[in-house]
């Protein structure tokens, strides 16, 4: 049986708060933080010209993926793009590093039925 602070329990290395970067809908990059609930998401940040407070709950994410591509990334970063059914898709990068890949190990996880 996994014991906590042993290295085994994989629950205890995963947070619910990011510190992240995210666009949408071509806009400016908003920064701020990113909470991974028990049945959404919540984006709450602010750029140069706007603030934002956003829900997304996971039954509308139609698709998530990493994209790691020259193509693909934002400001040369790696993100993670939601895709929920919109014309432009959802993109996060976190500052922190190896935050990117926990994110999306809690997204995939929150995300699946």
């Amino acid at each position: 049986m996994p014991q906590p602070g042993n290295g085994d329990d994989s629950r205890a290395m995963t947070r619910d708060r990011y510190a992240a970067l995210w666009w949408e809908n071509g806009s400016a990059p908003l920064a701020g933080l990113l909470q991974v609930g028990p049945t959404a998401l919540r984006f709450e940040g602010r750029s140069t010209d706007r603030q934002a407070l956003r829900r997304i709950g996971f039954d509308e994410i139609r698709s998530l993926h990493l994209a790691r591509g020259a193509r693909e990334r934002v400001l040369g970063r790696p993100v993670i793009v939601l895709d929920i059914g919109r014309r432009d898709a959802i993109r996060i990068a976190t500052p922190e590093p190896g935050a990117l890949h926990e994110l999306l190990d809690a997204l995939t996880r929150a995300a699946s039925p």
